[in-house]
């Protein structure tokens, strides 16, 4: 590995060894997986008998709920939908299908127990969970800075537009819209944000209002639904794993598929993206969070 200054940073370059090694990992590590996910659907195809228990995993974009995903997806017996999936009005859309249709999908899945991961349907949390008996819901959330950052290097500026095109219905009808008018406003409340300047204030104040709204909504009095940090998933993804397990009631496997599981990280000392005032305002949003996270 070679380091090196440029431009006043630090540089750091892994040596062609490395990458080699470093490619092939991540080669054989996908093949596994396509192998896993391959044998697990033939094992799901034969089986025909109504599922009963089922994990509705929601909270704000760039907060590990993908990870919590692909965690799920080791356990032989979990049939996991991802935001793009059979439960989707379209291959291309994250917007569902009518939830009669939701329903009868997730029942028929043919596994032990289904996963569902669906951001924009986080509002509606407590009515799906009211029409899948047996089921639970995960809320995963994260520090609003590392969040942001990350927002900011996969969007950019184009986060509203990505979310109007992927959630919006075959009709153009798009259940975020107003959503989306409170965040610009609340943005421009708090930091004198305006339209064409710098987007950090806006994903500050979606993470701010899709997070506060678990409050909200009532979600922290429901108790189905259980708070994850993103703490909590990356330092013990098992111990995590296996409370989810125990809460939708259906055991830990007798073996799990290896899973490489990200890091662990503190909070970030990093500059902050965000004006004093909304990084107040979002960190006691966290810390009411985490107190909620203790409780449940």
């Amino acid at each position: 590995m070679h380091v090196g200054a440029s431009s006043g940073q630090i540089v750091v370059q892994q040596s062609l060894p490395q990458r080699v090694v470093r490619s092939a990992r991540y080669r054989a590590t996908n093949l596994a997986w396509r192998l896993f996910e391959g044998a697990k659907r033939g094992a799901h195809r034969g089986v025909v008998k109504t599922t009963d228990r089922h994990m509705l995993i929601v909270g704000c974009q760039r907060s590990g709920t993908t990870h919590m995903e692909r965690l799920f997806r080791a356990d032989p017996r979990s049939c996991v939908f991802s935001e793009f999936s059979a439960l989707s009005v379209a291959p291309d859309k994250t917007a569902w299908q009518p939830l009669d249709d939701v329903v009868s999908i997730l029942q028929s899945s043919g596994g032990g127990y289904s996963v569902a991961r669906s951001l924009f349907s986080s509002h509606r949390s407590a009515e799906i969970l009211d029409a899948l008996p047996g089921s639970i819901g995960v809320w995963v959330y994260r520090d609003a800075g590392p969040v942001v950052r990350s927002m900011l290097r996969k969007w950019d500026g184009d986060f509203r537009a990505v979310s109007q095109r992927v959630e919006s219905l075959p009709d153009g009808s798009w259940d975020l819209s107003d959503f989306w008018d409170q965040v610009e406003s609340f943005a421009a409340k708090h930091s004198g944000w305006s339209a064409g300047s710098d987007m950090a204030a806006v994903y500050a104040a979606f993470w701010y209002l899709r997070n506060q709204s678990f409050f909200d909504l009532g979600l922290d009095r429901d108790p189905r639904i259980t708070l994850v940090s993103y703490e909590t998933l990356t330092r013990d993804p098992r111990q995590a794993l296996e409370f989810l397990w125990g809460k939708l009631g259906v055991g830990n496997p007798p073996a799990t598929f290896p899973t490489q599981t990200r890091q662990p990280t503190a909070r970030s000392d990093r500059a902050s993206p965000l004006s004093p005032e909304f990084r107040h305002l979002c960190d006691d949003l966290y810390e009411r969070l985490r107190a909620a996270e203790a409780s449940k």
